[in-house]
């Protein structure tokens, strides 16, 4: 089994601003995405692990300081599930099983209303892929 690997996408597309680091080219993120699965399908790759930081998330949304209380939260939810819709769709346009994991940078909740949360294994050119997160 051949195993396509991306990590630490940092994307937004969706949500504004860019990642915390600038270099990280957040917004290009969706279209180098679909560019390295399209090449991951010519080197005859199999499946794709996608393995965290799949968007970059203000910190804020995540983990909440007692006594702090981010501006409009719901907004940036919202606008978290959008970005994770984007890369979802790509992925899916693919033609590529994967699994993704979340990284520090991800926000669950949102997430896993996008991906399959139970997602945790299956068969893949003959071979048992386990998901553990």
């Amino acid at each position: 089994m051949r195993l396509g690997h991306v990590t630490d996408l940092h994307a937004r597309a969706h949500m504004p601003g860019v990642a915390a680091k600038p270099g990280r080219l957040s917004r290009e993120m969706p279209d180098r995405l679909a560019e390295c699965l399209a090449r991951m399908k010519d080197l005859g790759c199999d499946a794709v692990a996608v393995t965290g930081d799949l968007l970059d998330v203000p910190t804020f949304l995540y983990n909440v300081f007692p006594g702090f209380e981010p501006d409009e939260p719901a907004f940036w939810a919202e606008r978290a599930e959008m970005d994770y819709r984007l890369i979802r769709g790509v992925l899916d346009g693919a033609g590529l099983p994967y699994f993704v994991l979340p990284g520090n940078h991800d926000f669950e909740p949102a997430m896993w209303r996008v991906f399959d949360p139970d997602d945790n294994q299956r068969t893949i050119a003959g071979v048992r892929v386990i998901r553990f997160c």
